[in-house]
């Protein structure tokens, strides 16, 4: 299942650490600012339709796993009344 998928492990500052460093390295290729939240924005929207459909099916493991995935990697998801809703933080 997704779960196994997932580094339990991972330590969350090298995880966004290692998010960071890619997104640097990708800019100074190109030579101009990288806007974070476009550039991970199909992937994270990707990530909660999955985790919406843990949640729907009620494979709750499934859900907090992507859930923590996400924080690791430096997004931050929030359950509100009107849906979910995500930033990259700093």
């Amino acid at each position: 299942a997704l779960v196994g998928e997932l580094d339990r492990g991972a330590d969350e500052a090298s995880a966004r650490e290692t998010v960071r460093s890619l997104l640097a390295r990708a800019a100074a290729a190109v030579g101009e600012p990288v806007d974070v939240t476009a550039t991970v924005r199909p992937y994270v929207e990707l990530l909660l339709t999955l985790r919406g459909s843990a949640r729907a099916d009620k494979r709750f493991a499934d859900s907090d796993a992507i859930r923590d995935g996400l924080a690791a990697a430096g997004i931050e998801v929030r359950d509100t009344a009107d849906g979910v809703t995500w930033e990259v933080r700093p």
